[in-house]
């Protein structure tokens, strides 16, 4: 079962959490829901978690309220897939930063991936939907980028694998049939894990 961490609390539309919902779903891919994690999680036989989008912009105070849901998720030890806002609070807790672009970037643009790479097995391009105003920018020498996208005529990464099973991606893969793939790959290498 994968654990989601939903980080729009109302549901904003922004957070696309109906569609993670419907996604996870058709995929039959089994899950939790929480907005916070909470101790008795840890009892739960989660193999992966989810952070979902969130219209929220990432700043100190915000990140803050993110230090005890960051404590479980070392404790429970299973591969993590932050997507949008939840990539950019990795990038962030992982030593990168985020830029802001001075616009808000909505809209479907071409990734060309690594298809070695977990989330992205076999696969060299895909049309993925975006909305956000921060691009996330990893930390100086980072090597585990596994997506990019051409935006304002620069190459520019989305798509990240930490290390320690840490995954993050910019865009939203819930909001095409076309994408969804990355959403059972990451369930299929947690299975494969636990």
């Amino acid at each position: 079962m994968l654990l989601v961490v939903n980080n729009s609390t109302h549901g904003n539309e922004l957070s696309f959490i109906f569609q993670i919902r419907k996604t996870l779903k058709l995929l039959n891919i089994p899950y939790v829901e929480v907005n916070k994690i909470k101790p008795d999680i840890l009892s739960l036989k989660i193999k992966g978690i989810i952070l979902s989008g969130s219209p929220m912009m990432l700043e100190d105070d915000v990140l803050q309220s993110y230090a005890k849901n960051f404590y479980y998720m070392l404790k429970l030890n299973v591969p993590v897939l932050g997507i949008c806002f939840g990539s950019q609070l990795l990038t962030v807790t992982n030593g990168g930063k985020l830029h802001n672009i001075g616009h808000s970037f909505c809209q479907k643009a071409v990734v060309h991936t690594d298809p070695s790479s977990v989330l992205f097995r076999n696969v060299n391009e895909i049309n993925l939907k975006f909305c956000f105003t921060d691009l996330p920018i990893p930390p100086p020498h980072f090597e585990g980028n596994i997506g990019c996208i051409m935006l304002n005529g620069k190459k520019h990464s989305i798509a990240f694998d930490y290390g320690n099973n840490v995954f993050a991606i910019l865009g939203h893969p819930e909001l095409s049939e076309e994408t969804f793939f990355i959403y059972k790959n990451f369930y299929d290498y947690c299975k494969k894990l636990n």
